[in-house]
């Protein structure tokens, strides 16, 4: 028997995520993924990595070359094919550039010393885990045999913890 995320659950997830910056579900999870070092700058293709998780997350299965965005928009929630190389490079840039190690129109990057203190100036709220993991895995097959290490309460929201 299979089991994959409800589409009620994933509409609730959907409005509890609406208010969250992109960034956080996009280059953050992108550069932990890179495993982006601290304190030392690395050659990491930006949109490459970037261009990665939407892929992976946010490409729904339509003839579109769009992504679709569940974050805080400033349109529909569908950005541009070109987003990772755009949008998201000149976010981390400018919101987050303090975060991060990086030289203008170099290659490298790195997070900066006190990049989660400057990522938690960025988040007036916590993002929602489980709501966040519901988004990126709606298409999984969850295993009936699956165990939690503890439970999961659905209505709670948790920080990004590193």
């Amino acid at each position: 028997m299979s089991f994959f995320v409800s589409i009620e659950q994933l509409g609730r997830s959907l409005e509890r995520l609406r208010d969250v910056h992109p960034f956080f579900g996009m280059t953050f999870l992108a550069f932990k993924k890179a495993q982006v070092p601290v304190g030392e700058e690395v050659p990491i293709n930006f949109a490459e990595i970037n261009r990665a998780i939407l892929q992976a997350y946010y490409r729904l299965p339509t003839p579109s070359d769009r992504y679709f965005s569940p974050f805080r928009t400033s349109g529909s929630g569908w950005v541009s094919s070109q987003h990772a190389r755009t949008t998201l490079q000149r976010i981390a840039k400018d919101t987050f550039g303090d975060a991060f190690l990086h030289e203008p129109n170099a290659p490298l990057w790195g997070w900066s010393l006190r990049y989660l203190e400057v990522l938690q100036q960025h988040l007036p709220q916590k993002v929602p885990a489980f709501d966040l993991a519901a988004w990126l895995f709606r298409d999984r097959e969850i295993a009936q045999d699956s165990r939690r290490a503890e439970p999961v309460n659905e209505n709670e929201t948790v920080g990004f913890r590193v």
